[in-house]
């Protein structure tokens, strides 16, 4: 069966939106029709129980055509779905709204109750019973009370169950790494592009370094001044960079490369750039993301 979808704009070829949504994201109530935009109406049928999507999962995977590499959709059976993947379904959010908007509803009838009582506020043809006082403000008179206190220790005929525990995968998602984004561990690395007015030793105080541990880790240097622009790798919290190699700094050109394959086409051994990178097996980089490259000379 074809899944219907539907679009926000009239004029969108919809056959061209079911050819990129994944099979099995669909409303929660009917599993033959989707949203072709990331919504909290989309769930998806290969958990169990069918749940909400994140947003940010739906534009990555469910509906940008790239639903096969979703470790989700790769799973052979349906299990619950990942905490990361889970969003807030139709239902949360209009109830969210809903009690929020009775809470303040509530609030003000309880203030102009609280303005029309003490006289604030006057209603022509009201009149307040007698013996009743207005005050420019109204006066709480507390009462004490005695409060029985539940206690939070069990009694000893009480029994304590084992609380449930959710055992699943983790899996993590990584935004697409920009300039100025500290990455890795042994040491941290930024990826900075020298603004006007920066020198080697300037750089060096933001990031707690020194200007011999970015020359160190840099490669090919410019061999006279700095120029605005230039993009150096920086090692954050430290001036020891023992181990480390010289980097080059690499924009991404192109979607849907992995980390694999961008090794094969720089001719750099997969494993160290994943490494000094911080990246795991079967990446996918984005257009306009930075890396470092290693160099071995």
């Amino acid at each position: 069966m074809t899944k219907k979808t539907i679009s926000p704009f009239l004029d969108d070829p919809l056959s061209e939106k079911e050819e990129v949504i994944c099979p099995y994201i669909a409303f929660e109530d009917d599993p033959d029709t989707a949203v072709a935009y990331p919504s909290v109406f989309n769930c998806c049928y290969h958990a169990k129980p069918v749940a909400p999507v994140t947003l940010a999962v739906q534009r990555k995977y469910c509906l940008s055509g790239k639903h096969q590499e979703c470790q989700v959709y790769q799973r052979g059976e349906a299990l619950a779905l990942p905490k990361s993947f889970r969003g807030k379904s139709a239902k949360q959010v209009s109830r969210k709204g809903w009690v929020s908007f009775s809470a303040l509803a509530v609030v003000a009838v309880i203030g102009l109750t609280i303005l029309i009582l003490t006289g604030m506020i006057k209603i022509p043809g009201l009149v307040l019973p007698s013996g009743t006082q207005t005050f420019p403000f109204p006066l709480v008179s507390p009462t004490p009370t005695n409060t029985n206190i539940p206690s939070l220790t069990p009694s000893a005929t009480e029994t304590q169950l084992p609380t449930p525990t959710e055992t699943q995968e983790m899996i993590t998602i990584l935004e697409p790494r920009t300039l100025e984004t500290p990455f890795g561990r042994t040491p941290p690395l930024v990826i900075h592009s020298l603004k006007d007015g920066e020198s080697y030793l300037m750089v060096a105080g933001i990031y707690e370094t020194s200007e011999e541990a970015i020359k160190a880790i840099n490669y090919n240097l410019p061999t006279t001044a700095l120029w605005v622009g230039t993009i150096l790798v920086i090692p954050v919290g430290t001036q020891d960079v023992t181990g480390l190699p010289k980097f080059s700094t690499y924009e991404v050109d192109m979607e849907g490369l992995t980390i694999e394959d961008l090794a094969t086409r720089l001719n750099v051994d997969p494993a160290l750039l994943k490494k000094f990178n911080d990246f795991p097996d079967g990446y996918i980089l984005s257009r306009g993301e930075w890396l470092i490259i290693p160099h071995n000379d």
